[in-house]
């Protein structure tokens, strides 16, 4: 400790859901500076996710690179803002990730991609190409606007499309989560075989 810097060595925190344990170096500015590193465990019923990140910067403008242990193949590489709203800005990179690990069944196989993920709490979207081992098609690009608020996703546009453009889907509806997930959705369709 000095009168501007407090340096943190094996911080151990659990809140319940939640965990994390790291290094940080938390420097008197305004807004607050800080650098770090950490292990970061969330727990949602019987599920379990789990991984690594970096920090560095202000709570204005917080740079983290994180990626995931359990569900493997997630990575994020950006920023987020900690004061007044909370917002990310980044990269979601995927490396054969099984989106059956969050209980989304077997349908895709594994998926390799990224996407551009911006927002907050409320409302977020993301662009970007993915490509699904179990589907024939090639990449496909695809756009995301939607939020979250009383245990409600709401998806207010999803839209996909091949590398040729002969298929296009274009969806919306929610995903509501108090009673069990609950899933509606309306759409439309070109080139589906």
């Amino acid at each position: 400790i000095s009168r501007r810097t407090l340096i943190v060595r094996d911080a151990q925190v659990d809140g319940g859901a939640w965990a994390v344990r790291g290094n940080a170096e938390l420097r008197s500015a305004d807004p607050l500076m800080l650098s770090g590193d950490a292990d970061w465990e969330l727990r949602a019923g019987e599920r379990r996710y789990a991984g690594a990140g970096r920090a560095d910067g202000d709570l204005d403008r917080l740079n983290v690179q994180a990626t995931t242990r359990e569900p493997r193949g997630l990575a994020f590489d950006g920023a987020l803002r900690l004061v007044d709203e909370f917002a990310f800005d980044g990269r979601v990179t995927l490396d054969a990730f099984d989106p059956a690990s969050l209980g989304a069944g077997t349908f895709f196989g594994t998926v390799t991609g990224a996407l551009d993920a911006k927002g907050g709490v409320d409302a977020f979207g993301a662009t970007g190409r993915l490509q699904s081992s179990a589907l024939p098609i090639g990449p496909l690009a695809g756009a995301f606007e939607g939020g979250y608020a009383a245990q409600v996703f709401d998806v207010r546009r999803l839209e996909v499309a091949d590398a040729k453009g002969e298929l296009r889907a274009t969806a919306s509806g929610a995903v509501e989560l108090a009673a069990g997930p609950r899933i509606r959705f309306a759409g439309d369709w070109t080139g589906l075989r």
